[in-house]
């Protein structure tokens, strides 16, 4: 990544086919997110890297799907997807983020401050809902 700039903005109508594409580069199935969910889109170079969806009820914002790249990994792009998320969380009013405990994303998210709570891993926000 390094003299690349990641762009994250959130999802727009026309991203759809390039979201697909994405997730059948990867070899994965996208999940799709709830009705009234925020998605956020990570480019670098025009091309997608990452992508998550999250969704609030006003008091927390539940990630419901979060991926970066395979070959993007260990580069970041996750924690600052991650910031990028938390920042929507504050302006939204949510004093946390919730993530489902997952074996293959645990590690991830207690790094990136997040604590076990009863089968979820929970952050409380702390970025304040600034501009975009």
């Amino acid at each position: 990544m390094k003299g690349q700039r990641l762009y994250i903005r959130e999802l727009q109508a026309g991203d759809e086919e390039a979201l697909e594409r994405f997730y059948e580069d990867e070899n994965r199935e996208r999940k799709r997110p709830s009705h009234n969910a925020l998605g956020l889109l990570g480019k670098i170079l025009g091309n997608v890297v990452a992508h998550a969806d999250a969704v609030s009820d006003g008091e927390s914002m539940r990630i419901e799907h979060f991926y970066v790249t395979q070959a993007m990994r260990k580069m970041r792009i996750g924690r600052v997807l991650l910031v990028e998320l938390e920042s929507h969380a504050a302006r939204r009013g949510c004093i946390s983020l919730v993530a489902l405990e997952c074996p293959a994303m645990n590690k991830f998210f207690l790094n990136a401050g997040f604590v076990a709570d009863r089968g979820t891993l929970r952050k409380v926000v702390t970025v304040t809902g600034g501009g975009e």
